[in-house]
């Protein structure tokens, strides 16, 4: 018989074969599109010209310190893209705006957000340019992370000089209302003692220094002269109320005898 009349079978493939067959890659997971963000600059915005920031405190200790970027604003808000991210849940993901102007000077903005946002306690008020200072308390939503805004912006001179004068004001009126005081109570002191008056001390009682003089005295580092005046008066007075003891002491027990002690207190004629 020939081999003309029949057909050759195919050999099975092999399961290396058939794994070795090209597969599809796996559909890469889609990401998020970010919501747009609800906020158009000002046509007055500029650059940051100065370092800014917060600490973050909690229960009156500081937690962190996070620095804002050097652009025109930031964003605070929840999503992790925003410049500034807050992570507590009643904070939106676009909470607020932080808007620089050519002078320096920073605004707070709030992108109408579900649980708003508080400046130095205070609500404010939606879409509206709030100006920042270094030491303002801001609060995002209902956290109970408070962030005190840091910035190093320098003060303004005019506004150096007014506090300064103020402090030296204060400290004039203190200085001038202390040295009154004083003047009444000896010039009270003095009338009391004339009437006999002693208020429960023996003549003889020695008398204490004033402890809130001398913490007076320390505090002005004993250079004013207002203080070197109140002193000086003290010191006569002192001096005067220590002679007239003494000479009643000499008249109520001095060496003479009872006799020329009576005719000295005129009680024998």
């Amino acid at each position: 018989m020939s081999d003309e009349g029949f057909a050759i079978p195919a050999a099975p493939k092999r399961k290396s074969e058939e794994s070795s067959a090209p597969s599809l890659p796996p559909n890469p997971p889609q990401q998020q599109e970010a919501p747009p963000l609800p906020y158009k600059k000002p046509e007055w915005s500029a650059q940051a010209q100065y370092g800014y920031g917060f600490e973050v405190l909690k229960g009156g200790l500081s937690l962190d310190k996070i620095m804002g970027p050097q652009k025109e604003f930031a964003t605070i808000g929840r999503l992790p893209l925003c410049d500034i991210q807050m992570e507590h849940p009643s904070i939106s993901r676009y909470h607020a705006i932080l808007q620089f102007n050519n002078d320096g000077n920073i605004f707070i903005y709030d992108l109408d957000s579900a649980h708003g946002t508080r400046v130095n306690k205070h609500l404010i008020q939606p879409r509206t340019y709030i100006p920042l200072k270094p030491g303002d308390q801001v609060r995002f939503g209902e956290s109970t992370r408070l962030c005190i805004f840091e910035t190093d912006q320098p003060l303004d001179e005019e506004e150096e000089i007014e506090k300064e004068e103020a402090i030296r004001h204060r400290s004039r009126a203190a200085i001038t209302q202390h040295a009154a005081e004083e003047g009444d109570l000896r010039k009270t002191e003095k009338e009391e003692e004339e009437q006999g008056i002693s208020w429960g001390f023996q003549e003889d009682a020695v008398e204490e220094p004033d402890d809130d003089e001398d913490d007076n005295n320390e505090g002005e580092g004993g250079g004013s002269a207002d203080a070197e005046l109140i002193n000086v008066v003290k010191e006569k007075m002192m001096s005067e109320d220590a002679k007239r003891r003494r000479d009643e002491l000499d008249i109520m027990y001095g060496d003479d005898d009872e006799e020329t002690l009576y005719d000295k207190t005129g009680s024998i004629n």
